[in-house]
C-alpha cells in the first residue's frame, strides 16, 4: 500500500511541477509581449513626431514664402524615400481648403489621398 502512496504523491508532484513550469513560461512570454508592444508604441511615437517635425518645418517655409514648388517635391521625395510611414505629402494652398474639408468629411477611414496630386515617385 505504501508504494501505491508514495507512487500517487510522486505523480502528482510531476504534475503540479510541470503545471508551474507552464504558467511561468506563460508569464515569461506574456511580459515579452508586453515589452514589444512597449517597444513598437514607442517606436511609432518617436517616428510620427520625426514627421511632425518635418511637416511642421516645411509648413512654416511656405507661409515665410521660402519655399517653392519644386524645392517642396524635392524635399518631400527625399524624406518619403528615408521614411516609408509617408505614402504622401500633398501641399494645399489656400484655394483648395474648402475641397479638401468637403472630400474629408465624405471619405471613409480607408485610406485614399485627400486630393489629386500627391508626390509619387
Amino acid at each position: 500500500m505504501m508504494p501505491n502512496v508514495a507512487v500517487g504523491v510522486f505523480i502528482l508532484a510531476m504534475i503540479g511541477l510541470v503545471w508551474l513550469l507552464q504558467e511561468r513560461d506563460f508569464d515569461q512570454q506574456m511580459a515579452a509581449l508586453e515589452r514589444d508592444a512597449q517597444w513598437a508604441e514607442q517606436t511609432l511615437r518617436v517616428n510620427m513626431q520625426g514627421d511632425e517635425v518635418f511637416l511642421q518645418g516645411i509648413a512654416r517655409e511656405a507661409a515665410e514664402g521660402h519655399l517653392d514648388g519644386s524645392t517642396f517635391r524635392a524635399r518631400s521625395r527625399h524624406y518619403m524615400q528615408t521614411n516609408p510611414q509617408l505614402s504622401g505629402i500633398a501641399w494645399i494652398t489656400s484655394q483648395c481648403s474648402t475641397i479638401l474639408q468637403s472630400l474629408t468629411r465624405n471619405m471613409s477611414t480607408a485610406a485614399k489621398p485627400l486630393v489629386p496630386g500627391f508626390i509619387t515617385e
